[in-house]
């Protein structure tokens, strides 16, 4: 637990069932359940090979669910995506490939 106090940040070891008696009164504790997921997509610019890579965020099709969208059953799913690389514009078509990275170590 990173804890603030009147010496600043400190951190303290302790179980999760001991949380509420570190807690000032009226405190209020909020639990974040989202999922994480591996989304890092290495690629390759077509046709040009330059290195590209594709940050999954979030689902668009056939589900917003994550889960249902990487296991689709159509073998596609639409995805809100971050893409990076240089000079990587609309239109690109970039191949991605886990083997991509492997071959690069």
């Amino acid at each position: 637990v990173k804890m603030a106090g009147e010496g600043g940040w400190q951190l303290q070891d302790t179980l999760f069932m001991q949380v509420p008696a570190l807690l000032p009164p009226n405190a209020m504790l909020i639990l974040n359940d989202s999922r994480v997921i591996a989304a890092r997509l290495p690629g390759r610019k077509e046709p040009t090979g330059g290195k590209a890579e594709v940050m999954l965020l979030s689902p668009l099709a056939p589900s917003r669910d994550p889960a249902v969208a990487l296991n689709a059953m159509s073998g596609e799913a639409v995805w809100e995506c971050f893409v990076g690389g240089r000079k990587v514009k609309e239109g690109d078509v970039i191949l991605c490939d886990p083997r991509v990275e492997e071959e690069e170590e």
